[in-house]
């Protein structure tokens, strides 16, 4: 079997590729790569894995010729002005890649909770359009969508590291427990679900993937002390800040849709109210918390 990985780049990318070369699946691997110096050198040591270019905003520069499933990622878009129009870009362009190819018999897209939405959930929308380009362009298709990753919290690292640690939750109130899942579970289950035997039992098969339990901000607060080994206090982004709060590090289109997607999880907002897709079945990962921030702060 020979698989692919597009954009192989990206956090859940390397986390699958990781997965199927560290498995007794022997399965042939092909990481796509816009830039092949971002292919890591533990990867190209591996007799099981190629390296290919290959730009998702470029559909004559992807050929998918001999591969049987393909694990497709939306790469992040924070500096576009408009994510979901490129989301179905690169969707359509993966569509008549596999197509042209004729010989992928499955898909795995590596979406997110709430893609079954078509509106009210911000950025999240790029999901949904790409699974919506993406359900009927192979044979079988699985779509797992994950909930928040416990690796986005890297982004406070670097207060974090202040004299007077802190960081910032815009889930409020800090006592709102909700999903998150490692991406090292999601390459877990990306792998697996990539190597299934055919035919699969649901077709198509919508998993929403969950971490062990759901974690508040202020379980993260605790994660952090107990991983750092000193007090960290939590500052809460209301929702009336979260505008302003994302404005200031992403271009307005695209903290707009941050803005609402988070709004979505907080009381009142779609995916607070209507989680879960019917059709969907709920996986839970293994990784805690602390097991995420202990491999993210290298300890």
């Amino acid at each position: 079997m020979k698989v692919a990985v597009i954009p192989a780049s990206t956090q859940t990318g390397r986390a699958t590729i990781k997965t199927l070369l560290d498995s007794s699946s022997a399965s042939s691997v092909v990481g796509i790569y816009r830039d092949l110096t971002k292919a890591p050198a533990d990867f190209k040591s591996n007799s099981h894995f190629k390296a290919a270019s290959g730009d998702v905003a470029d559909s004559s520069s992807l050929d998918f010729s001999g591969i049987d499933v393909v694990v497709v990622v939306t790469p992040p878009q924070y500096t576009e002005n408009d994510p979901v129009s490129r989301a179905r870009l690169f969707a359509q362009n993966i569509k008549q890649a596999i197509a042209k190819a004729a010989s992928v018999k499955r898909i795995v897209y590596i979406s997110s909770a709430g893609a079954q939405h078509e509106n009210g959930t911000g950025e999240i929308k790029t999901n949904y359009v790409t699974e919506r380009e993406l359900e009927d362009a192979a044979p079988e298709i699985v779509f797992i969508r994950c909930a928040y990753f416990m690796e986005n919290w890297a982004s406070q690292l670097e207060t974090l590291k202040s004299d007077s640690p802190f960081f910032r939750s815009v889930a409020s109130p800090a006592s709102l427990a909700f999903p998150q899942v490692s991406v090292a579970d999601i390459g877990k289950t990306a792998a697996a679900r990539a190597v299934q035997p055919s035919p699969l039992e649901v077709d198509p098969c919508i998993i929403d993937l969950h971490g062990p339990r759901e974690y508040s901000a202020l379980d993260v607060q605790k994660a952090f002390e107990e991983v750092l080994g000193t007090e960290v206090q939590l500052r809460v982004i209301e929702p009336d800040q979260l505008e302003n709060y994302y404005g200031h590090v992403l271009p307005p289109a695209v903290a707009e849709l941050f803005t609402e997607m988070t709004k979505s999880f907080l009381a009142g907002g779609i995916l607070y109210t209507d989680p879960l897709d019917p059709a969907s079945d709920v996986e839970k990962g293994s990784v805690t918390l602390v097991d995420a921030f202990r491999t993210m702060v290298g300890r």
